[in-house]
């Protein structure tokens, strides 16, 4: 995927929407929510500030207060479209927070709301069946 050439472009531009933000918040609930973590941890490792948004309800809402000045997003969301997608780019528009989105089906549905989109499929992370 990262060969093709839109994908690299995309790629390179969600680099430079993402390293030099204050913070990064990392969303992601379910399979996704685990990658959020991990992807929060790994940046908090090289020295980039920040924080997974892995959890739903009255967590979420309290994690959202975190948005700042200078921040970015980066989500991993798949079909269906959860209420916590809408809720966190709500918060991200209304904080001046750009988006980068990891989907394959959502884009469409918000590409008003996001900087930037990196269509992956879902079944790229899926292991071959067996023969």
């Amino acid at each position: 995927m990262l060969k093709r050439p839109e994908m690299a472009a995309g790629f390179a531009r969600s680099i430079d929407i993402l390293a030099p933000a204050n913070r990064r918040h990392v969303f992601g609930l379910g399979p996704s929510g685990a990658m959020a973590d991990y992807a929060s941890l790994q940046f908090d490792r090289i020295g980039l500030p920040s924080s997974a948004l892995s959890v739903s309800g009255i967590a979420l809402a309290d994690r959202l207060l975190w948005f700042g000045k200078d921040d970015a997003v980066l989500m991993i969301a798949y079909a269906p479209f959860y209420r916590e997608v809408e809720v966190v780019l709500d918060q991200a528009r209304q904080h001046d927070v750009p988006v980068v989105l990891i989907s394959d089906n959502l884009g469409l549905l918000v590409s008003d709301k996001v900087a930037e989109i990196l269509q992956v499929p879902l079944r790229i992370c899926a292991h071959p069946s067996p023969r």
